[in-house]
């Protein structure tokens, strides 16, 4: 009985070693397993900080452009106001150049017709004169025929 009872002491030691190793090995595979989600960890946290980096540089950068096309949208608007501005302008002047050749025709065709009837008047005129000189040119040569 004494050396069962040693057997079964030897065999409980021997399964206590075992366990003890077994639990051991699993210790030591928790700390490494736990290094290792650390590393994980940090490296997740390391990649996690560059995305977050990288999408406030994009954000700017979307910012940036968002900035620069609103500006040049309004500085677009601002060119095609001040187009329909000359635009408008350039009709209103053709409008008056238009009117002002009209009136120049219009004034040339009167200043010729009216240069046409001084003509015609100082023609008339002329034939007048002629024919009361030589009326008064007869007249005067009677007075001094019946004189002399």
């Amino acid at each position: 009985l004494l050396s069962d009872d040693k057997l079964t002491q030897a065999s409980i030691e021997d399964h206590c070693g075992k366990l003890a190793s077994a639990l051991q090995s699993a210790e030591t595979t928790i700390d490494d397993l736990e290094a290792q989600l650390q590393r994980v960890q940090r490296a997740h946290e390391r990649e996690l900080g560059l995305l977050f980096d990288e999408s406030l540089s994009l954000r700017a950068e979307m910012d940036y452009k968002a900035t620069t096309t609103s500006l040049d949208n309004q500085r677009m608007q601002g060119e095609l106001a001040s187009y329909v501005v000359m635009e408008e302008q350039n009709r209103l002047l053709k409008e008056s150049l238009s009117a002002l050749h009209e009136e120049a025709k219009t004034s040339a065709l009167r200043h010729k017709e009216e240069l046409e009837g001084l003509r015609e008047s100082v023609v008339e005129h002329k034939a007048k004169l002629h024919k009361e000189f030589r009326a008064r040119v007869q007249e005067v040569s009677v007075e001094m025929a019946e004189e002399a």
